[in-house]
This record gives C-alpha cells, structure tokens and sequence, in this order.
C-alpha cells in the first residue's frame, strides 16, 4: 500500500491578462494523474475602455482568490515575470501581478515568484 503523503495543498498560477490559470495539487496527488488536479482556467472579456481594464484585474484576482480558498490552499507560487525587451505587456502584468500579490496576502497567503524554468521542478517539490 502506498503511503500517503502529507503537507499543505500547493497552489501554482499563471498570471496572464488574456488567459489566467492555476492549479492546486494535493500532496498525495499521483504524479501523470492529470484528472487528480483541480484546475481553473479564464478567459476574461477585452476591455475597451480603462474602467473594463480595472474590471479584468479585479476579475481575475477573485477568481484565483476564490478558486485557492475552495481547494484549502496552504501555499500558493506565481510565474515569474519573463519579459522580451520588445514586450509591451509589462506594465501591464505587473498591475495584475500586483493586484493579486496585495489580494492573496490580504487572505493570508503569500504568492512565492518562480523563474518559469524551475515552476515545474518547484511546484511538484513542495506538494
């Protein structure tokens, strides 16, 4: 019999203004086991307008807000940001960022960044 694992429910995110996911892994979840996972994926309307642009960060924080409190999250990590020098999406992902950083503390959780190139490596280790 396999022994069952023990530690707190792992939140992993990845912040993104068009396509915002995350997903909580239990710490007995079996590795390949995808169906095991809890998974939450948005697709958030385009703003037009700045006051729709607050809208879909507010949207989009208390989702993942809501999605970490009905999984028992007790750890939660962010996608770092990787940027192009070309990209005209930092100011804006770092409002999102922001936002949800401020939020997710507010309900006692801490968002822990991660370089994209470790997230796996990382996320798996501590469930």
């Amino acid at each position: 019999m396999a022994r069952r694992r023990t530690g707190p429910i792992v939140l992993g995110l990845d912040l993104s203004l068009t396509s915002p996911a995350a997903v909580a892994i239990r710490p007995d979840w079996r590795i390949g086991v995808w169906s095991e996972l809890a998974t939450l994926n948005l697709k958030p309307e385009v703003p037009t307008n700045e006051k729709e642009k607050a809208a879909r960060i507010r949207f989009i924080v208390e989702q993942m807000l809501s999605f970490a409190c009905r999984q028992g999250v007790g750890a939660a990590f962010v996608e770092d940001y990787a940027f192009s020098r070309q990209s005209s999406s930092v100011t804006k992902l770092a409002e999102l960022g922001g936002h949800a950083r401020v939020g997710f503390d507010a309900a006692g959780l801490t968002l822990t960044p991660v370089p994209a190139s470790a997230a796996r490596r990382v996320l798996l280790a501590a469930s």
